[in-house]
């Protein structure tokens, strides 16, 4: 459909050289502003999206300072499962609509995340602000507090209590929970269940009413 799946980075040193897709597509979970340090255990699970059969497309390109230059025109091949699972596998448009959608989930839960990590420093710096205030009042000082209260609340629905995590206990469905849903759902060539379906709405849900 003329969209990108992945990138393979290749290499290009003399004589003959040799790269190979993995057969996923790219993660596009949301991009911090900041890159994250290297995680060793996500480069060795990778993306957990496996790609359909069907025709694709592949293009070679070198970058040189920036540029992009196409060396090769477009070449088509084919994926194709390798045998039959257990279980009849879900249409691929099923699986490719469902990945669409887990993907958007991911960026907005992201970006969600990323504007409750900046209200809390912004209500930090209020607070250092309010010990320099030429007319500090009661009132100004519990509206500070109440909308560190109600944050901290909002944060708790989103990832859950944080000591009820660090001991291993149970805690109450969040929409962070939904990112392993999609992990689980398309880690597979079967597709996402029934179960992974309602439990991947209950996270939409959640994260459109905290928002």
């Amino acid at each position: 459909n003329g969209d990108v799946v992945n990138t393979v980075k290749g290499t290009h040193n003399k004589g003959f050289n040799r790269v190979a897709w993995n057969l996923t597509h790219a993660n596009r979970s949301g991009v911090p502003l900041k890159a994250p340090k290297p995680n060793p255990e996500e480069d060795f699970f990778g993306s957990p999206y496996l790609t359909t059969p069907g025709t694709y497309t592949v293009t070679l390109y070198k970058n040189t300072d920036g540029i992009l230059t196409e060396l090769s025109p477009a070449k088509s091949f084919e994926v194709k499962p390798l045998k039959k699972g257990a279980l009849p596998a879900k249409p691929s448009a099923e699986i490719d609509s469902f990945r669409d959608s887990f993907q958007k989930f991911q960026q907005d839960l992201k970006a969600t995340i990323t504007s409750i990590s900046k209200a809390k420093k912004q209500l930090k710096a209020m607070q250092r602000a309010y010990k320099e205030a030429k007319r500090p009042s009661n009132e100004l000082y519990a509206k500070i507090t109440k909308a560190k209260s109600e944050l901290l609340a909002i944060a708790t629905i989103m990832k859950g209590n944080s000591a009820k995590n660090e001991v291993g206990e149970k805690n109450v469905p969040s929409p962070q929970d939904g990112a392993f849903v999609g992990f689980v759902a398309l880690n597979n060539t079967y597709g996402p269940t029934g179960n992974h379906l309602k439990a991947f709405s209950r996270a939409q849900n959640q994260l459109k009413k905290l928002k």
